[in-house]
């Protein structure tokens, strides 16, 4: 008799505990179909404010500005040698940033995971 309470309430708590909804659930960004796409790259902005110039270098001029953790599609790359000191630059939609003011990921997911890193 002891057994068999013991066997349904055992059964009873499995079941319960089966049946529950589980918050660790992965969601997946679907707003931006780029997203997770292979070979696209994404730009995450790490200086506390940084400058978007018309053509790759510090000398172009400043299109527009963005701020720390500002997240962007990378459009292309050049590197540029100014002053003997060679540096990547990345082409995003609001001009061209250096790779100094940046860091780069390979999908939109893991630049929001390091956003959230980011002390701001």
């Amino acid at each position: 008799m002891k057994t068999k309470f013991l066997f349904i309430l055992f059964s009873l708590c499995f079941l319960i505990w089966g049946c529950t909804k589980k918050s660790d659930v992965l969601e997946f960004e679907t707003t931006d179909p780029k997203a997770l796409q292979p070979g696209v790259e994404w730009l995450l902005v790490e200086s506390p404010y940084a400058s978007c110039h018309e053509n790759a270098g510090y000398d172009e001029d400043v299109t527009n500005h963005l701020r720390r953790g500002e997240i962007r599609m990378v459009k292309g790359n050049q590197t540029v040698k100014t002053d003997g000191i060679i540096e990547k630059w990345y082409l995003i939609d609001e001009g061209w940033m250096p790779d100094s003011s940046v860091h780069i990921y390979s999908n939109r997911l893991k630049a929001e995971n390091a956003k959230k890193s980011l002390n701001m």
